[in-house]
């Protein structure tokens, strides 16, 4: 007997597995209801005016006393370069970015640079403050999301043109040129004008011509009177000397 009681305590315990196959639970879409039940909740359901439905879809901001602060020192300080930038550049273009590396945006900022002029970057943040309640503030609506302002001493429209159609990661939105806000459209017409320089003399030129022209027809007469006369003492001297 403890020969037997031995041998079962020394014996290996098996470990049988059972196989269990996993069952996705079962559930059903809700029956429609019945046809009474339906027309119960059609009349019942309550009837909101248009006034009342306006009112609930109004979704209330809730405000945080920290966000509206004023300015700090430094922020007033970025604000004035951004003002800064208006009043020493007679160009100043706003352009929105597409995606690109920062290698891009140094080679894009390099053909500006050797053209005489410069790719700026300011936070609308700054922007807006620096336009509000001046006679830049049309700008708002250009002033969206991230924007690059391709900045000229002088008014390079051209070339400023030239180099943008070259870069498709910039698009031009608007801009200041000589004190005046233009659109895309205006910029680009405006881009087609010869210098100002060359504007100035063709209107020289065709203000003069109404004076030459009348000085012309006035001086004609008097020069077609003096050649009559001079060949009529011709005529009368020859006569002379013939008698």
């Amino acid at each position: 007997m403890a020969a037997h009681m031995r041998r079962c305590l020394l014996a290996t315990t098996q470990i049988h597995l059972s196989q269990v196959r996993y069952r996705r639970p079962n559930i059903q879409k809700p029956r429609p209801s019945t046809r009474e039940r339906r027309l119960f909740e059609a009349i019942t359901q309550p009837i909101l005016l248009p006034e009342l439905q306006q009112q609930q879809s109004v979704k209330v901001k809730q405000t945080h006393p920290g966000k509206h602060e004023q300015p700090g020192t430094y922020e007033k300080f970025l604000i004035r370069q951004c003002k800064k930038m208006f009043e020493d550049h007679n160009m100043v273009i706003v352009c929105q970015p597409l995606p690109m590396s920062e290698n891009e945006k140094r080679e894009i900022r390099n053909r500006f640079r050797e053209a005489g002029m410069d790719l700026l970057h300011y936070s609308n943040k700054l922007m807006r403050p620096a336009v509000m309640d001046t006679r830049l503030t049309n700008l708002f609506p250009f002033l969206i999301c991230h924007n690059l302002f391709i900045v000229g001493e002088d008014s390079q429209l051209a070339a400023m043109v030239k180099i943008t159609r070259r870069v498709p990661q910039l698009h031009i939105l608007g801009g200041v040129v000589d004190n005046y806000i233009l659109s895309k459209e205006a910029l680009i017409r405006y881009s087609k004008l010869p210098p100002l320089d060359v504007t100035r003399g063709q209107l020289v030129t065709l203000l003069n011509m109404g004076a030459t022209k009348t000085h012309s027809l006035l001086g004609n007469h008097q020069e077609k009177l003096s050649r009559n006369l001079e060949q009529y003492i011709k005529d009368q001297q020859e006569k002379d000397n013939n008698s």
